[in-house]
């Protein structure tokens, strides 16, 4: 295809330039957009076109051109979802992480949360693209680090911010049983812990309000806390965990006059987790400790 070794190099200069051209025709246009909003959109696409730029810091113009290009794209009201891994290559023992982490992420990015919380929106989307854009390089661990925890940090927060509000539905307007303490019921709540963490945030606190509040005039109950931790790390790290943090909640339920006799808690670490993930894969629902109360 080409005669001599200066043909070819001319060719090169050529496809790199119309490259370079592109990013910066791209960033340039970018930074010209009005991102000046506090909304899901202007967030989002400032993330991007600080991305773009630190890509181009890097020369590498391929990945900046196509996030500057993803940005004007959002910002133009077109909101792009968080990257098609199927666009991407990666070592295979990191797809199934991956695989979950978009599944977590767009079960939560809907556009009420977009609207109610844009800034833990628009950054849990971008660290995922950022995740993803490192995973792929591969070489620059620092890098692929702060974006993952970057993401999963946002996605917990997102999960606390977006959770239901431990409130049992109202009574209906009806005449209650004569006798209701008579009957047995058993009732299971679920506290969500963070990643690494043992410490009650907004929305367990709240269901542990509700229990005692609950259980206040109830005579007879028995409560069994048990504690669970996703398969990051080490097991013998992860049974200390659980049971750290089912004794948080019994704590909590003490400190709420509840007779501390009454409460068992069991350890499960990641042994036999709420769901069945892949092997070092965070997983919210095993981040967990059953509440399961049983009033007589």
């Amino acid at each position: 295809m080409f005669k001599t070794a200066a043909s070819f190099r001319i060719f090169l200069l050529l496809a790199l330039s119309v490259v370079l051209s592109a990013c910066v025709s791209s960033v340039d246009q970018l930074r010209k957009m009005n991102l000046k909003g506090d909304d899901f959109q202007s967030e989002l696409a400032r993330q991007y076109l600080d991305f773009a730029e630190s890509e181009a810091d890097q020369y590498d113009w391929f990945n900046s051109a196509y996030f500057a290009r993803k940005g004007l794209k959002v910002i133009k009201g077109e909101n792009p979802p968080p990257e098609d891994l199927e666009k991407w290559s990666f070592q295979e023992e990191v797809v199934p992480t991956l695989v979950q982490a978009r599944e977590y992420l767009l079960s939560v990015l809907d556009p009420e949360t977009q609207k109610k919380f844009p800034k833990q929106a628009a950054t849990a989307q971008f660290m995922f693209d950022c995740w993803v854009e490192q995973q792929e390089e591969g070489w620059q661990k620092d890098d692929i680090e702060h974006c993952r925890e970057g993401f999963y940090k946002n996605l917990d927060s997102l999960f606390a911010l977006t959770a239901k509000p431990a409130i049992e539905a109202p009574i209906a307007l009806v005449e209650p049983p004569k006798e209701p303490e008579k009957t047995s019921k058993t009732e299971t709540k679920i506290a969500y812990f963070k990643t690494d963490s043992s410490e009650l945030d907004d929305s367990a606190k709240r269901i542990v309000s509700n229990i005692v509040s609950r259980l206040k005039d109830v005579k007879s109950y028995d409560i069994t806390l048990n504690g669970y931790a996703d398969n990051i790390g080490s097991e013998e790290m992860n049974m200390k965990l659980s049971k750290n943090r089912a004794l948080a909640i019994k704590k909590a339920l003490t400190d709420g006059r509840l007779d501390a006799k009454l409460i068992t808690i069991f350890a499960f670490g990641n042994t036999e987790g709420r769901v069945k993930t892949p092997k070092n894969t965070h997983a919210k629902e095993n981040r967990a400790v059953e509440i399961v109360v049983d009033m007589k």
